[in-house]
C-alpha cells in the first residue's frame, strides 16, 4: 500500500495570526507535522497559499493554491478532491490528512490506523479518544482517506472511529491552546516517554 502524507499549510488564520507559521518553541507549526510525516518514511505533499511557505520545505510534492483552491473558506475535503482531479493521488492508495494544528503525534497511532485500514479499504478512518462517558470522540490527529473516496460525487464511504488511547489532545485553535503547548514543550522528554516524536 503506498500512503501519501498530505499537509494544508495556509499562511492565514481567523483566531490565531499567521498560526502555522508562528514559532512554537524553535519550530514553526507547519514543522512539526513535516517532520513527522517524513519520520514515517511516507511520502509527503504540502498545499499552501503561499510560495514562500512552499519554498522553505524540503518535501515530495508542492501545490501552490490558484483561484479554485485559494480561499479561507475551502474545506480540506474540497480541495483534496481539487487535488485528486488534478492528479496528485494518482500513484498513491491512501492519503493521510495531518492538520498543522495537531502538532503532537505519535508513530505508533499512525502505524495502527494505516494497518487498520488495510482491513477497512473503503471507509475513512479518523483517530479518536475515549470521552469520560467511554464513547468515541474525534481528536483529530489523523485522517486517512482511501483513493476510492475522491472517484466520485455520489460518496457512501463510511467513516471509521478507531481509538489511540491515551494521548495528549491538542488542537491548536486558539490562545489558551499555545499557552498549554508552550508549557507542554518545556518538557519535552515527557511527551517522547509518551511516545510523542519529536525531531
Amino acid at each position: 500500500m503506498r500512503v501519501l502524507n498530505y499537509i494544508p499549510c495556509k499562511s492565514v488564520s481567523k483566531r490565531i495570526f499567521k498560526k502555522n507559521t508562528k514559532l512554537y518553541g524553535h519550530k514553526r507549526l507547519i514543522d512539526y507535522s513535516v517532520d513527522f510525516a517524513k519520520y514515517t518514511q511516507n511520502e509527503i505533499l504540502v498545499s499552501s497559499d503561499s510560495k514562500e511557505i512552499l519554498n522553505s520545505l524540503n518535501v515530495n510534492y508542492k501545490h501552490l493554491r490558484d483561484k479554485r483552491t485559494n480561499n479561507i473558506e475551502k474545506t480540506n475535503l474540497s480541495i483534496m478532491q481539487t487535488l485528486y482531479d488534478d492528479k496528485y493521488f494518482e500513484k498513491f492508495d491512501l492519503i493521510c490528512l495531518l492538520q498543522p494544528t495537531h502538532p503532537l503525534r505519535r508513530i505508533s497511532d499512525y502505524e495502527a490506523l494505516i494497518n487498520y485500514s488495510k482491513e477497512h479499504k473503503n471507509h475513512i478512518i479518523v483517530s479518536s479518544i475515549l470521552n469520560n462517558e467511554n464513547k468515541q470522540i474525534r481528536e483529530g490527529s489523523f485522517y486517512l482517506f482511501p483513493k476510492s473516496y475522491f472517484i466520485s460525487m455520489e460518496r457512501k464511504v463510511e467513516y471509521k472511529f478507531v481509538s489511540i488511547g491515551i494521548s495528549v489532545k491538542l488542537n491548536i485553535d486558539d490562545v489558551s491552546d499555545e499557552i498549554y503547548f508552550h508549557k507542554l514543550l518545556n518538557n519535552i522528554e515527557e511527551l517522547r516517554s509518551n511516545g510523542v516524536y519529536f525531531k
